[in-house]
C-alpha cells in the first residue's frame, strides 16, 4: 500500500513536469498508470484528479471525444465522494461542457454548464466560478450572441475584481476574451 502510494506520488511529479512541457501525449501515459494505481487502492479522490487532468490533456492533442468520455467517468466517480462541497464534481460538470461547447453542442454544453453554475454555489472558489461564467461567455461569443457573451465574460472578471484575482491566469484569459468579445461588437 505504502508503496503504491509512492509511485504514485513519483508519477505525479512526471506528469507535471511533462504537463508543464507541453509534452501532452507522454502526460496522457503517466496520467493512465496514475489512475490505474488509484483504482488498485481504491483512491476516488486521487482517481478524479487525474481523470480531470487526462481530459484536459487530451482536448489539448484534440481528443475531444475521448476527452469527453473521461469527464463523464469522472462525473461519475465526482458523484460518489461524499463532500457536499465536492469541487471536483463542478469541474466535471464544467470541462464536459467545454468539450460539447467545442463541438459544438452549444445546448447540450449550456446543460452541463448550469449543472456546474449550481454546484458551484456550494463552493468558495471563484476562480472556478469564474471560469464557469467566462465558458458560458464564450459559449455565447461562438453562438454569434456577442452581447450576451459580453455579460457573462464581465461578469467573470467582476468576480475576479471583488476577490483580488484579476492578476491570475484565468483573470488574464478573462481580460482577453472581454477584448475579443469588445472586437467582435466593433467589427463590421
Amino acid at each position: 500500500m505504502k508503496k503504491l502510494k509512492e509511485e504514485i506520488d513519483k508519477l505525479k511529479k512526471i506528469a507535471i513536469d511533462l504537463i508543464s512541457e507541453e509534452d501532452h501525449l507522454n502526460a496522457i501515459e503517466y496520467h493512465k498508470r496514475i489512475i490505474g494505481l488509484s483504482k488498485i487502492l481504491n483512491d476516488k479522490f486521487t482517481e478524479a484528479i487525474f481523470l480531470n487532468n487526462l481530459a484536459i490533456a487530451n482536448k489539448k492533442i484534440g481528443n475531444l471525444n475521448e476527452a469527453l468520455d473521461i469527464y463523464n467517468n469522472m462525473i461519475k466517480i465526482s458523484e460518489g465522494l461524499k463532500n457536499k462541497k465536492n469541487e471536483l464534481l463542478t469541474i466535471a460538470y464544467c470541462g464536459a461542457g467545454e468539450i460539447l461547447s467545442l463541438k459544438g453542442a452549444f445546448n447540450e454544453a449550456y446543460h452541463y454548464y448550469n449543472k456546474s453554475l449550481e454546484r458551484s454555489k456550494n463552493t468558495k472558489g471563484f476562480g472556478l466560478k469564474a471560469r464557469i461564467y467566462n465558458n458560458i461567455g464564450l459559449l455565447y461569443l461562438d453562438k454569434g450572441e456577442i452581447e450576451k457573451g459580453k455579460v457573462w465574460l464581465k461578469d467573470a472578471y467582476t468576480l475576479l475584481e471583488e476577490n483580488n484575482l484579476t492578476d491570475t491566469p484565468i483573470g488574464r484569459v478573462i481580460k482577453e476574451n472581454i477584448d475579443k468579445a469588445e472586437t467582435f461588437i466593433n467589427s463590421p
